[in-house]
């Protein structure tokens, strides 16, 4: 497998007013950005048009559902 990001790639956010920035560069697709939810064990990735996320337990699914839904976003299963 084929590794696509190195330590370097990988940095900390910890400054809302940065993290907001980061998300608006990747929603208009300037930057992609990985997003590590570590309480949550999700992974999402933030694209211009849609976001990935990936359930790392799969007993989160409800709680980022209920996020989504609460946010007017949909959440599908790949394939759907």
């Amino acid at each position: 497998m084929k590794q696509l990001f190195s330590k370097e790639n990988v940095i900390a956010i910890d400054d809302w007013n940065v993290l907001e920035f980061v998300f608006i560069l990747s929603l208009r697709s300037y930057i992609t950005t990985c997003v590590y939810l570590v309480d949550l064990k999700v992974i999402v990735w933030v694209d211009d048009c849609c976001c990935l996320v990936y359930f790392c337990d799969k007993t989160q699914e409800d709680f980022v559902r209920t996020i989504c839904t609460t946010e007017g976003l949909y959440l599908y299963a790949k394939g759907e």
